[in-house]
């Protein structure tokens, strides 16, 4: 009977115990995460920087000569299939 008792007293003790431990790990990780760094996009590149501007500049270039060769055989894909396979 005293045995019962103990017991009975016990469980709540625990589960006060349980659901108090399972906060340390996740103060944990808030106060790890509060000293760390993300970097969500990678530094800057020049490389690529130029690259894409260069890209976009010939394309530019391209469609405002293809806009004025409009209806004209300088105009026509055929004449122009280089351009994409370069650039592509």
């Amino acid at each position: 009977m005293w045995e019962d008792e103990m017991h009975q007293s016990l469980i709540p003790s625990l589960m006060k115990r349980m659901k108090q431990a399972w906060f340390a790990p996740l103060y944990l990780v808030l106060a790890l995460s509060a000293c760390s760094t993300v970097t969500l996009i990678s530094p800057y590149d020049e490389k690529l920087e130029s690259g894409v501007t260069g890209y976009a500049q010939n394309l530019s270039t391209f469609l405002v000569k293809m806009q004025a060769a409009n209806g004209t055989p300088a105009g026509k894909y055929e004449n122009n299939i280089e351009f994409a396979l370069n650039n592509a």
